[in-house]
């Protein structure tokens, strides 16, 4: 669907693709809860005005569209990802990432934070610029580094930027600890 024919019936898509919602909405479907409510993208394909095309033209369909799909699923890597993880060396699960975009001199929230797996992973898709990003779980500091994102023509992994939290008691508790020792020994 790459060419500005039209595809199906009236339909006429730039350059073959479309935002899905701009060309039918599907209210309550997996693409918006997966976004909303997980780390999770879901992406739909249509290849064709057919919904089910004959089997003797997916041979076809397979080749005509193979590097692009393999090159979608290199896109998958734009961005950033680390691990998550306290002094101990513990991996933290659901830390909040919270991203925030260089607009000029300001940095502009996205509205759109993620959270790290069970391993403490977390990965965040992001085009080019520079970007603040803010990890944060309860009990312990908040820690931001920032991040220059640039990609090549190429295909590369994701920037790895790892965080290691500092519990937040850490100095209240040892100074309590001090303080329970001096008053004990006087």
């Amino acid at each position: 669907m790459r060419s500005q024919k039209k595809p199906c019936s009236t339909d006429v898509f730039e350059d073959g693709i479309t935002n899905g919602a701009a060309w039918y909405p599907v209210c309550g479907g997996m693409q918006d809860f997966n976004y909303l409510a997980s780390n999770c993208y879901e992406l739909t394909l249509e290849l064709g005005c057919k919904k089910f095309p004959p089997g003797k033209e997916l041979t076809s369909l397979w080749n005509h569209n193979q590097g692009s799909l393999v090159n979608l699923i290199w896109q998958t890597h734009l961005g950033i990802k680390g691990l998550i993880q306290n002094e101990d060396g513990k991996m933290i699960f659901n830390a909040t990432i919270k991203i925030y975009q260089a607009e000029g001199d300001n940095w502009k929230y996205i509205d759109h934070d993620v959270t790290s797996n069970i391993g403490g992973d977390y990965y965040r898709l992001l085009v080019d610029g520079s970007y603040a990003v803010e990890v944060s779980y309860p009990g312990f500091k908040s820690q931001t580094q920032y991040v220059d994102v640039n990609y090549k023509s190429q295909q590369t992994d994701a920037q790895r930027l790892d965080f290691v939290l500092e519990s937040a008691s850490s100095k209240r508790s040892n100074l309590r600890k001090i303080l329970r020792n001096l008053f004990n020994k006087y």
